[in-house]
């Protein structure tokens, strides 16, 4: 029983190092999950934008444009959300490298071309 112990104990075990390990890489099947899931909401969403687009075009009214925003606001809701994170980063880094470039013509007396 004792030998049995030894054998399986913890402290007999070599000690191990992570260096030499890697980590295991996503497969390509959860890779194409996502690249499919990703493509039939783009489907999704492009059919309902040209969809509604093409009501509002083949039936202008004021009656129909409301009809429209009420019966797609979750829609809109979704597309704000999503959008808003992005256009926030791009519109802060554009102001940022307005600033830096400003910055530099005033560090180094540079006119612009």
């Amino acid at each position: 029983m004792d030998e049995w112990r030894e054998l399986f104990s913890v402290a007999s075990l070599p000690p191990t190092s992570d260096r030499g390990r890697e980590e295991p890489e996503e497969t390509t099947d959860d890779a194409d999950n996502v690249t499919a899931a990703w493509f039939v909401i783009g489907t999704m969403i492009a059919f309902k934008l040209g969809l509604t687009a093409y009501i509002l075009l083949a039936y202008p009214s004021a009656k129909n444009l409301l009809f429209q925003l009420a019966f797609n606001w979750p829609w809109l809701l979704a597309v704000v959300v999503l959008l808003t994170p992005p256009g926030l980063f791009w519109w802060r880094l554009w102001r940022m490298r307005a600033r830096r470039a400003a910055l530099q013509r005033a560090e180094w007396h540079v006119e612009d071309h």
